[in-house]
């Protein structure tokens, strides 16, 4: 998501300090999101209904708030069809076109959280940019909606090695403390050394 921006806001000359960035779910990937974002200046606006009925929390907002403040809008929650908040086809056609002309929607969640007949539709502008990593009917992809994406990628987020070893530890954690077990395991543990530690700023030297 954040390479995703880096590099619009680079192609499009604009500060992302300026943009205001709507994060839909706030569990464990949208808090780690919105922490970054904060680190780097740019504003936030939250959504996660059950979250805030949950922990009554008052810093946030409903969605249809939140895609008319936000420059970018991007989805980090699970797909639920049911209960009192379901995320299948929350971005429908309403909120498709509700989105205003230079805004940035971002799924890498679920992809029938967007509604893909609907945003190909509302692509047909040609006033947005969308990235997609995740589609409706996975495995199978609309190229006729891929061809019109800014950026299109594969449903790659879970294929990195740190994805692997953080999902490796979670179920390996989970089985221990199912069966009473003490032992934890580390995502840290699984992975190799950096060949660079850390960086160092020199001066060059004179010419």
């Amino acid at each position: 998501m954040l390479s995703a921006l880096l590099v619009l806001a680079q192609q499009q000359a604009f500060k992302l300090t300026d943009r205001t960035v709507g994060i839909v779910g706030v569990g464990h990937v949208g808090s780690y999101l919105a922490e970054r974002l904060a680190a780097l200046g740019i504003k936030t606006l939250l959504c996660d209904p059950p979250r805030q009925a949950r922990e009554d929390l008052a810093d946030m907002v409903d969605i249809d708030t939140l895609i008319a403040q936000s420059d970018v809008v991007s989805f980090h929650t699970p797909l639920t069809s049911t209960g009192d908040h379901p995320t299948y086809h929350l971005m429908n056609n309403d909120r498709l076109n509700a989105l205003a002309p230079g805004s940035i929607l971002i799924n890498a969640a679920r992809g029938p959280i967007v509604d893909n007949e609907a945003l190909k539709a509302r692509l047909e502008r040609r006033d947005i940019d969308v990235v997609l990593d995740v589609y409706e009917h996975e495995p199978e992809v609309d190229l006729a909606l891929v061809e019109r994406l800014t950026f299109a990628t594969p449903h790659i987020a879970g294929y990195g090695l740190e994805g692997k070893a953080r999902g490796t530890t979670m179920v390996f954690n989970a089985l221990c403390q199912h069966l009473s077990l003490p032992q934890r395991a580390d995502a840290a543990d699984l992975l190799p050394t950096a060949p660079i530690l850390c960086a160092i700023s020199r001066p060059l030297a004179a010419v």
